[in-house]
């Protein structure tokens, strides 16, 4: 006869649910990288700069900070979900190093809640990744902010994605420790346009963004290719000192 084989009984919602990255819990099947409590704790983004979305000190007289009334960015505006910081910083880095990894779904997924919830009547008609260096693309197999815009865009399908419109031409070094003047020297004209986008309304997707310095090179070659307006959508916002870089 054959030996009875003991068969531990679990639940079902444990023994067919995937595990939260951050609190090693159980997931949610909607979920693809965080539940929901963990992701209630992230550093949401609550009170951006309506121009660059840096974080806001409340009570704010304006929606718009110092700097940008001083001196606009060359985009129209950035909407960011997360502030950089622990352990926003781990999931960006995961994201650059594993092309398959679950948080540039869920994060995709609900930075494209947050451009619904921003834009009334006019939103872009394309999505352009920041594209990478082909060095880095060669090391990396992969661009992150590629993968980051098929995710957003799932939930606008009537946006098209460009991957192919814009170039790198330059290689800019590592910038964690430059200034934010040397950030944007480093970085000027290191984008292409190969086709004319006149008349087009364009989001370009990133994971992150410091200085700004890499959407504006960027959004200066799709202005210079006739595009009306250049939005930067972004999973998080920091300043150019954060240590969490």
């Amino acid at each position: 006869m054959f030996a009875k084989i003991a068969i531990e009984k679990k639940p079902l919602s444990a023994s067919l649910l995937g595990v939260c990255r951050l609190c090693r819990g159980i997931l949610e099947f909607e979920n693809h990288a965080f539940c929901y409590a963990c992701s209630d704790a992230l550093p949401w983004l609550h009170h951006p700069c309506s121009h660059c979305a840096m974080p806001l000190d409340l009570p704010a007289l304006s929606s718009v900070c110092g700097t940008c009334q001083k001196s606009p960015p060359l985009y129209n505006r950035c909407i960011a979900a997360l502030c950089y910081e622990p352990p926003v910083n781990d999931l960006i880095a995961h994201i650059k190093t594993h092309v398959h990894a679950p948080e540039t779904h869920q994060l995709g997924r609900q930075l494209a809640m947050i451009c619904e919830a921003t834009y009334n009547k006019t939103w872009p008609d394309m999505i352009i990744p920041v594209p990478l260096h082909w060095t880095r693309t060669l090391q990396r197999g992969f661009n992150q902010s590629d993968n980051l815009a098929h995710y957003i865009q799932m939930s606008f399908p009537k946006i098209e994605i460009r991957g192919d419109l814009c170039k790198r031409l330059k290689k800019a070094p590592t910038q964690h420790s430059q200034s934010r003047r040397r950030r944007f020297s480093s970085i000027e004209n290191a984008f292409t346009c190969s086709t004319p986008v006149s008349g087009r309304r364009i989001a370009i997707v990133d994971d992150g963004v410091t200085t700004g310095a890499t959407a504006t090179a960027l959004t200066r070659a799709l202005l210079n290719a006739g595009a009306a307006n250049v939005d930067v959508w972004c999973i998080a916002r920091t300043d150019w000192h954060n240590t969490q870089q």
